[in-house]
Parts: structure tokens; C-alpha cells; sequence
């Protein structure tokens, strides 16, 4: 659950994955400031000294495979994947809006900054209030610029978030690329229709990505390798999924929402692109050679036509 005044359990747990990811394991995720937005003290103190031990990051990333195996693959095929898509709309003059739906601690508006404000993009982050503020807390502490972006608050699920983004200054008749990492899973399909209904009226050419998993993982985990596992644990955090798609269902989805499908990616695809090279790397870290995403988990990416 989200407390008051803190960040959602599962925003810090993935702050985490990427931070360790970030210094450890080939291909590295490039989230370097994860690191200094890692909530729990604890958290910090095993990244600084693992500076001097690199033994204790391997034995954290051994006990994240064993425990939940393909997640810390999932969070850095999907670092990249969304990585590569803002750099694409910034690169090409593709992108007016940048905004960032669910952004707990998402740091690629910091990451990205010199090219957003290069290209005079404005940008959004739109997330519970706890958790918005609470990363600006961060950010503050760690000294890390973010004037450049404009913080809207809201509850997904009780209020429209259209209205604060349309108060902040945002212009729909501007080509926007939303990204939604991460969220979808714990709406509901009314919800996320509605977003990308709404998202169909924008400027021509405006995009939306969003990751989301096989309605199999919650609804019978059983038939997935590994679900189980993850399921329960989810459970356990309080914040349990509810929403995805099957794979092949997606671009139908899509469509009547009034989008475009622009590509609909599934763990294997993600594994192809992101992993491969690293499957027959020789491992000096002693790190698990079989390395996968998680088998339920796909992103998808919708344009305006």
C-alpha cells in the first residue's frame, strides 16, 4: 500500500532492481541515478560498499535471482526499451511533451534533461501525491536538478488526471510521448481504455508506452514458470496486479482505442534484443549465465495516427 508520505513499496523495490543492475552485470543499466534515489538506508549502505566489495553486490543480485528469477532482467530490458524510445521521439523532433504517468522514481527526466530542455520539451510527472513528493524530497537531497519538470498530483483510480495536466500547462494539440512504466498492471482495464482513449485525441504522432503482463500470471500463475513464486510475493506487498493483456490481443485493444499499433514486444523478444550477448559472454562476476525476463511480462508502444 501507499502510506502517507512515502513512495509505494514497489516504486523503491524497482529503484533498487535498476541500482543494482546499474553497477553490476553486462549489459549495465543505464539508470545512474537510481543509486542516489534508493530510499532505504539499508539499500544505500550495500551500494556503497559494494564500491569497495563488489562481492556483496553479486551475493544481492544471486539472492534477487533466487528469489525472484528474471526480474532484475525485466527492469533493465525495459530501462532500455523505454531508454530508447524518449531518445528516438527527443533525437527526431518527434516529441513537444514529455509526460511520465506513474512516475515514482523514474529518473529519466533527470537523466534526459540536457536533451528535453535542448529540444524545448516540457515535461510532466504525474503521480500519487506521497509518492511525488517524497521523491522530491529525494531528488533535493541528492541534489539533483529537476526545476525543469512540472509535478501533477493525483490518484489514478479515484480522480482524472487530464484535468491537473491540462491546469500545469500541458497542450494537447502539442506531439506528446507518455510513458506508463509499471502501473498498468494495478489498474483496471476501465482505466487504462480510458488513458488511451484520451491519449487518441492528442497531436497526430503522439505516443503512449506501457509495459503490462499475461492476465495468466494472476489469474492461474500456476501456468506460467516461476509465477507462482512472483504472485505470491506481490500479494504480499499489498499491491497485488489486476489488469493485463494476452500478447495477441493487445494490437485489437489498441485499435479500438483509437490508436496505432507501433510494436507490441513479449520476455522473448526482450530477451532477443537486451540478453542474447549476454547468454554466451564467458561470466567473470559470477553471476547466473541464463538470464531471461520474466516470461509474462511485454511492453507495447501505440501512436496518434
Amino acid at each position: 500500500m501507499v502510506l502517507a508520505g512515502q513512495t509505494s513499496s514497489t516504486a523503491d523495490g524497482s529503484c533498487s532492481a535498476r541500482a543494482l543492475s546499474a553497477r553490476i552485470g553486462q549489459p549495465k543499466n543505464p539508470d545512474h541515478l537510481a543509486i542516489r534515489l534508493s530510499g532505504p538506508a539499508w539499500h544505500r549502505t550495500l551500494f556503497a560498499l559494494g564500491r569497495c566489495f563488489p562481492w556483496i553486490l553479486r551475493a544481492a543480485w544471486r539472492a534477487y535471482h533466487g528469489k525472484l528469477p528474471g526480474i532484475l532482467e525485466a527492469h533493465l530490458a525495459r530501462t532500455l526499451f523505454y531508454d530508447e524510445a524518449v531518445r528516438e521521439a527527443l533525437e527526431t523532433g518527434g516529441c513537444e511533451q514529455y509526460v511520465v504517468l506513474g512516475a515514482g522514481l523514474d529518473s529519466r527526466a533527470y537523466r534526459f534533461a540536457s536533451l528535453l530542455k535542448a529540444s524545448h520539451v516540457k515535461v510532466f510527472e504525474v503521480d500519487f501525491a506521497a509518492t511525488s513528493r517524497n521523491k522530491r524530497a529525494r531528488l533535493n537531497k541528492a541534489r539533483i536538478e529537476c526545476a525543469h519538470v512540472e509535478y501533477v498530483e493525483c490518484d489514478f483510480l479515484k480522480e482524472k488526471f487530464y484535468t491537473s495536466l491540462l491546469s500545469q500547462g500541458f497542450d494537447p494539440k502539442k506531439r506528446t510521448i507518455i510513458t506508463w512504466e509499471g502501473v498498468t498492471m494495478y489498474l483496471n482495464e476501465s482505466v487504462v481504455r480510458e488513458t488511451c482513449e484520451l491519449v487518441s485525441t492528442f497531436a497526430p504522432g503522439s505516443t503512449i508506452i506501457y509495459d503490462y503482463v499475461l492476465p495468466a500470471f494472476f489469474e492461474n500463475p500456476s501456468s506460467l514458470p516461476g509465477a507462482k513464486k512472483h504472485n505470491d510475493f506481490v500479494l504480499k506487498t499489498g499491491e497485488p496486479y489486476t489488469f493485463g493483456h494476452k500478447f495477441e490481443e493487445y494490437p485489437a485493444f489498441i485499435e479500438s482505442c483509437g490508436l496505432r499499433v507501433k510494436t507490441n514486444v513479449s520476455a522473448s523478444d526482450l530477451d532477443a534484443r537486451y540478453l542474447a550477448e549476454s547468454q554466451t559472454t564467458s561470466c567473470c562476476c559470477s553471476l547466473p549465465r541464463e538470464r531471461h525476463v520474466t516470461p509474462w511480462y511485454c511492453i507495447g508502444q501505440a501512436i496518434v495516427p
